[in-house]
């Protein structure tokens, strides 16, 4: 038997490296910010919510008709003035209170601060809402300074004074 070739020739190519490793994926070479972000996204966009909802309900508090007009009643009251000075400014950022209605009845609590160029005050306030018309029924303001406590007289409306208290 006769052998043509000495060598026997291997059946595949023999595999080459380069120096480049293999390429990385997406995740592998972004992880250090996505993972921080996919934690960040969801904490700010419920921050969001939750500020536009305060701001939503403040911003609804203070346009309300019961504040408004207690605002400016103090604004307008004689005794106020002289403890606080003119002009008489609204200086809440928030007010606390309540506003409930049902159809056209309905009460209204607030407690907010004002100030004057002689110091601030605290404004405590109460209105009732009947057949739609509101009518203050308590309004106190409080001055910080001297703890002086003034009670404003209130237009005496007797149709909507003497009216049952609704109760909700």
């Amino acid at each position: 038997m006769q052998f043509d070739d000495p060598q026997p020739q291997p059946q595949h190519e023999q595999a080459t490296f380069t120096d480049e490793p293999p390429g990385r994926g997406w995740f592998a070479r972004n992880w250090f910010w996505f993972i921080p972000l996919l934690v960040l996204v969801p904490i700010i966009i419920c921050a969001g919510c939750c500020t536009g909802m305060f701001t939503f309900r403040v911003g609804m508090l203070k346009a309300s008709e019961p504040y408004r007009e207690a605002l400016a009643a103090v604004q307008e009251d004689p005794q106020v003035q002289e403890a606080l000075g003119m002009p008489i400014e609204d200086d809440t950022w928030f007010p606390v209170g309540e506003i409930n209605i049902t159809d056209d009845h309905g009460d209204a609590r607030f407690g907010f601060t004002v100030r004057g160029p002689k110091g601030r005050a605290h404004v405590r306030t109460e209105s009732r809402m009947t057949d739609g018309a509101w009518q203050m029924t308590e309004l106190v303001v409080t001055v910080e300074e001297t703890g002086e406590r003034i009670v404003l007289d209130l237009p005496d409306d007797g149709e909507i004074q003497d009216a049952p208290l609704w109760e909700p």
